[in-house]
């Protein structure tokens, strides 16, 4: 009897989380499942798995082909509130307090990791104005030691000027600081056993620099031009996208046979070697967009239009030394490749002027 109730002890434990987590992941001290990350790939700060059992997979991601940056670099204020997206994680212990946490990020969006972040106040001295606080991360079962934020001057004081800076080990750029006066602590608007949760996207290190719009394309599954497919891992592009991120555009009709699809890189390296000048191309549409280049011959966006001879002008003007198809003296009928001379001129590439009558 007493090993059947141990077991039962045993599966009451291992039914604090969903499912068990599904296998991928583990429970952590509060009974949820946090989900394992993604080694061994590109992008191995993003987890692998999402949802409350850890049982959805994550899709690869890729730069959003959009700029969504705030350009404040700010999160948005935590706040009680319940019903809104904007407000995150906060539990008021006596059911007067309000949110006053702000987080914000410095520099840029530098984490090296997705961060969650628990914040919990341990006690509240309106006489001298302190608000003692600890904190941890998501991941971590044991808090850090006590910080103290003053009302007006101190370490972690209440202005943005003087914020905690979590994980001051790294370069996160994750500060918080409590948005209050001495008047609202005796008001109680902050009180012992008050709990913050934020969770901040770690942008796979990549900053935001005022000014430089090829970094305000921030990572996202599927590079914001698909849906995932939980069930798979794998990106359903919108029409017009490919990769395993979606984070290019495809080439129409694959260049038809007639031609390779490359990147804006690369067409611009064409045009630096043809021209002899040291052209670099590295905005962000460098490795994005991709287009045709079409085989001698062959032209159009898919590179099924077949091209027509050409050649100078017969009567000196602008022929197709200069771009013009035909000789600049007809047009071409790109589905056989054959030129239709204009009245008076005849020849393959209309480069024969007739008789005038």
């Amino acid at each position: 009897m007493l090993s059947l109730f141990f077991l039962a002890i045993l599966a009451v434990a291992n039914a604090a989380c969903p499912n068990q987590c599904s296998g991928h992941g583990y429970c952590d001290e509060s009974e949820k499942c946090v989900c394992f990350k993604a080694p061994g790939t590109a992008f191995a700060s993003q987890v692998a798995y999402i949802g409350a059992d850890c049982s959805q997979r994550v899709c690869p991601y890729g730069r959003s082909h959009d700029l969504i940056t705030d350009l404040t670099q700010s999160l948005l204020p935590v706040s009680y509130q319940t019903g809104d997206s904007q407000y995150i994680g906060f539990f008021s212990a006596n059911g007067v307090s309000k949110s006053s946490l702000v987080a914000f990020l410095n520099g840029g969006f530098l984490l090296s990791q997705d961060t969650g972040v628990d914040i919990r106040v341990v006690s509240v001295d309106a006489t001298v104005g302190e608000i003692l606080f600890q904190w941890k991360t998501s991941s971590q079962k044991n808090y850090y030691s006590q910080e103290t934020a003053s009302v007006g001057s101190g370490f972690a004081a209440t202005t943005r000027a003087s914020a905690f800076h979590i994980r001051p080990d790294t370069d996160s750029g994750l500060y918080i600081y409590f948005n209050v006066v001495s008047a609202d602590l005796t008001a109680g608007k902050v009180a012992a056993g008050d709990r913050y949760f934020l969770n901040v996207t770690a942008n796979n290190g990549m900053a935001f620099v005022p000014g430089d719009g090829n970094s305000a394309h921030q990572y996202m599954e599927c590079s914001g031009r698909g849906t995932c497919d939980r069930v798979a891992g794998a990106c359903k592009c919108s029409a017009g996208y490919t990769g395993d991120a979606c984070q290019r555009t495809a080439c129409p009709a694959d260049c038809s046979g007639n031609g390779v699809c490359q990147s804006e890189e690369y067409f611009v390296m064409d045009a630096a070697s043809s021209s002899g000048q040291p052209l670099v191309y590295s905005a962000f549409d460098s490795q994005s967009a991709y287009g045709c280049k079409c085989d001698s011959g062959f032209r159009g966006a898919d590179c099924s239009q077949k091209e027509c001879p050409s050649g100078p002008d017969p009567m000196k003007g602008e022929g197709g030394v200069e771009g013009l198809d035909c000789s600049g003296r007809g047009l071409c009928d790109y589905s056989v490749g054959v030129c239709k001379c204009f009245k008076g001129f005849f020849g393959e590439r209309c480069e024969e002027l007739s008789t005038l009558v």
